[in-house]
């Protein structure tokens, strides 16, 4: 399902809500961005600043313990990075495991925009803020 692109900030290429499911859950809502790396926009300058080839937010909604703040996603040579506040911990490897998955089904629905991100076979990794803007 494709927000409106009202409701997408400036600088956002494609903006995609989901319904996700986790076992012994209730069911929540995940939105995923993708961003315009060529735009000026504090998106835009992320991306750049940590060398991504693409970078988008994923929004967390209704899950009490879930992240409280977007979290981050980058694709630098090949690895799929979620990057989020230093202190938070509410990204658990259950709700990376399923980010990651819905991901691969985000990068297929835009593979008209770009083909590549489908046909990456992801590797993800995890960095913290500190380290993906590193040179």
């Amino acid at each position: 399902m494709q927000f409106k692109a009202i409701d997408a900030e400036r600088g956002t290429l494609v903006c995609n809500k989901y319904d996700v499911l986790l076992p012994n859950r209730p069911a929540i809502s995940v939105a995923v961005t993708l961003e315009d790396l060529t735009r000026e926009s504090v998106a835009a300058w992320f991306g750049r600043g940590s060398r991504a080839d693409h970078c988008g937010l994923i929004f967390v909604c209704g899950l009490d313990d879930g992240p409280a703040h977007p979290i981050w996603w980058i694709v630098r040579e090949s690895t799929l990075l979620f990057v989020g506040r230093k202190a938070d911990r509410s990204l658990t490897e259950e709700l990376r495991q399923a980010i990651a998955k819905l991901l691969g089904v985000f990068f297929r629905e835009i593979r008209g925009l770009v083909p590549g991100l489908a046909l990456l076979q992801l590797v993800i990794g995890d960095e913290r803020l500190e380290n993906a803007l590193e040179p």
